[in-house]
Formats: C-alpha cells, sequence, structure tokens
C-alpha cells in the first residue's frame, strides 16, 4: 500500500508553522526521490525574536537584532530548500504571513499557475518573468502599490490574467491606475476645483506621471480580472487623517467599479467586500478549494460572472485607442450627477497597445 500511494503522498501540502515546515525540508534532503508537490502553502510562521522591553542596554538590543535577521535568513533557507525541490512539478503556490521573494535564487516554475504572496517581488529584473511561464493568477496581501510596485509586476508576472490584491489600506495611486490599467475614462474635476474624490493627483490626465503609468499598464495588457478588497480600517488617532485617506480610496475604487458595471474600459474590475485581513484562515479556505478544483482566492469560477471577459468586451480592443486621453465631447463640459464621476474629460489622445480579439 505504501508504494502505491507514495507517487501521489504529497501532491498537496500545507505547512503550519515553523516546525512543520523544518521537517518537510529536512525530509526533503534525506529522501532519494523527490516527491512531486502540486500545490504547496506555507504559513503561520515566525522569526524568533525577544521584546525590546526585555533587553537592558544598546548593546543587548543590537545582539538581539542580529540574532533576529538570522533568525529570518535561516528561514528563508528553509522556505527556499522546499520551493527549489517543489519548482518542476509546482502548480499552486501560497506563502501568507511571510514576506518571500520567490524570485531570488531559485531555479524556474514551468507550471506554476497561481501564487499567493505578502507583496509583490522587489527588485525584478526584465527576464524575471522567464522563469515563471504559466503564470496567470496571482494575488497579492499588499496593503499599497506604487509605480515601482507595478514595475516589478510587468516584469514578474506580465502574462497574468486575473490579478487580486487584499488588505488595501489608505493607497489613493490605486484608482487612478486601475482607471488607466483597464482604460475607463477618468472622472469629471468638480467645477473650479483641481481635486478629484478618490484619485491620486500625480495621475492627472496628462501629467508625465500618469504617462509613465499608461506604459506600464500597456506591459499588463494581458489581464482580464482586476479584484480588489479593502481592508476595514479602525481609526487609532484623534485626527483621523488615516480613516480619511482609507475612506478616499474607497470612494475612487467604488467609483472605478461603477465604470467598469457599465461596460466602460477593458477587462473587469470586482471590488470585493471589506474585510478586517485576509488571514491565514482564509488562505487555506482559499488554498483547500484550489486544491479541490474551485476558483479559490477569484470568486466566479471559470464560465461564471466575473471570471472572464466577454466577446463584446474583447471586440472592443483593436479599435479603441486609450480612453483615459480621449478627446472632449460637448456633452462633458458639464458636471454629471455626483454619483456618476466616469466621463471622458479633455486630453490629448495617446495609443496604449491591447491584445488583439480572437
Amino acid at each position: 500500500m505504501h508504494n502505491v500511494v507514495a507517487p501521489v503522498r504529497y501532491q498537496s501540502v500545507s505547512l503550519m508553522g515553523n516546525r512543520r515546515l523544518r521537517a518537510f525540508a529536512n525530509h526533503l534532503v534525506a529522501v532519494e526521490t523527490l516527491p512531486v508537490v502540486h500545490h504547496l502553502l506555507i504559513g503561520d510562521i515566525q522569526a524568533n525574536r525577544t521584546s525590546v522591553f526585555d533587553l537592558a542596554d544598546l548593546s543587548a538590543w543590537q545582539e538581539e537584532q542580529e540574532r533576529f535577521q538570522d533568525s529570518i535568513t535561516a528561514l528563508n533557507n528553509v522556505i527556499r530548500t522546499v520551493l527549489a525541490s517543489s519548482a518542476p512539478h509546482l502548480r499552486s503556490l501560497g506563502i501568507h504571513g511571510w514576506n518571500f521573494d520567490p524570485t531570488a535564487d531559485l531555479p524556474a516554475f514551468p507550471l506554476l499557475h497561481s501564487i499567493t504572496l505578502l507583496g509583490a517581488p522587489y527588485n525584478c529584473a526584465a527576464d524575471t518573468h522567464t522563469r515563471f511561464p504559466s503564470l496567470r493568477r496571482l494575488h497579492l496581501l499588499t496593503g499599497g502599490t506604487s509605480h515601482d510596485f507595478w514595475l516589478n509586476l510587468t516584469r514578474f508576472a506580465p502574462h497574468c490574467t486575473h490579478l487580486r490584491l487584499s488588505n488595501m489600506s489608505q493607497d489613493t495611486y490605486l484608482p487612478s491606475f486601475l482607471r488607466i490599467l483597464l482604460d475607463i475614462p477618468p472622472p469629471l474635476r468638480v467645477p473650479g476645483s483641481p481635486f478629484i474624490m478618490g484619485e491620486d493627483s500625480c495621475l492627472s490626465p496628462t501629467s508625465p506621471e500618469a504617462q509613465r503609468a499608461v506604459i506600464l499598464a500597456s506591459q499588463l495588457s494581458a489581464l482580464e480580472v482586476v479584484y480588489a478588497q479593502p481592508a476595514s480600517y479602525k481609526n487609532g488617532g484623534w485626527c483621523g487623517t488615516g480613516s480619511i485617506i482609507h475612506g478616499t480610496m474607497v470612494w475612487g475604487l467604488k467609483s472605478v467599479a461603477a465604470a467598469a458595471a457599465r461596460g466602460e474600459g477593458v477587462g473587469k474590475f470586482i471590488l470585493l467586500p471589506e474585510q478586517e485581513l485576509y488571514i491565514f484562515a482564509d488562505a487555506k479556505r482559499d488554498w483547500l478549494d484550489v486544491v479541490e478544483g474551485g476558483s479559490g482566492p477569484w470568486p466566479g469560477g471559470p464560465g461564471a460572472p466575473g471570471d472572464f471577459v466577454s466577446p463584446s468586451v474583447r471586440a472592443k480592443w483593436p479599435e479603441e485607442g486609450n480612453a483615459y486621453f480621449s478627446q472632449p465631447s460637448d456633452a462633458e463640459t458639464a458636471l454629471e450627477d455626483p454619483e456618476d464621476l466616469t466621463g471622458n474629460s479633455g486630453h490629448d489622445k495617446r495609443e496604449s497597445p491591447r491584445p488583439s480579439a480572437p
């Protein structure tokens, strides 16, 4: 019986905690034939650290910092051992609660289709994506985005079709970039005001920053569905600044979602309900769903609403340019309904490459 189940024994592996992670790594080092792992989840691991309140002086704090860094390095090496052994056959990977970069010092992952990570890989080389040729679904528990975030994404996952951003908080860059990425027209400004509710002023149409963002977005043209899930924000300060910024982000995301629901732009944007945080229990539930053939962290499933791009949307790609820089129309000179701030505004038209219709 042992020989019968051996080939499939480790196809789905969940490693919760330091002890199980180290035990599995030691097993991989000891066996003659590496097991075939298709689905791997790593989470609930922690580096050893002493509370700063228990340290007597500066030298003790410095020694503790060194021990802490050594502990992090050791755990990263253990994870790297597990991933290097699993790389040839791995199809889905989740690393929760630990900031690990799978692009550094590891072999190629030829079959890896979906990944959940704490944040986007950083300092990616231009050819990083060649080691992840099958990657199509990426879930990042990122908290926030920036120009560098999206730049590394173009190098890591340019062929990704499904992107989910969870635990989003106080990120006013995201709504503006999503408009460019999904080719959704910018909202109209309130007359006499330079402010756009929920939008980052750095990405105002025709600005240099917006033009740089257009270039990045053109390199992610394979994206069909983008999900965003804001974290529930709890105001801990007396002035409420963080709450205002977070609320501005949520307002902007709702505006983008409303425009996408009306069929504006290309692809689909789905705004998931706020939750306190996407924790390990959520990651394990979604991982098990993927193992069993479900859609996991990408609600909808194959063929269901929200998980595909309709032929009518695809058909628009070859003819339309980038609506973010579309020409103004006479009807757009007046302010629209406050609940509908997604009309075109007057800017020079610039072309943004889009994939051809199938």
